[in-house]
């Protein structure tokens, strides 16, 4: 149940992850060079790329779920425009 919105946006997404757990988010560029990154354990995030340049972001989800560690990379990307 992983949801992110709005998308394009003008820099600051919203990440619903569904689940109380440990999570890693990472924010690539075109390059495949990571521009942000944030760990928490809330199950809705915010992701703030407004400092970042107009462009195409891909978003890689990792989930610590103690027994196993499951990422998620999203093949939509994530589109600022202002």
């Amino acid at each position: 149940n992983l949801s992110v919105y709005p998308d394009p946006s003008n820099g600051i997404f919203n990440v619903n992850i569904g689940q109380t757990i440990p999570v890693t988010l990472k924010v690539y560029n075109i390059l495949g060079q990571c521009v942000h990154q944030q760990n928490s354990t809330s199950s809705n995030l915010q992701i703030d790329l407004q400092s970042k340049p107009d462009g195409i972001y891909f978003l890689q989800v990792i989930l610590d779920q103690q027994v196993e560690q499951v990422t998620y990379n999203f093949i939509s990307p994530l589109v600022v425009k202002r």
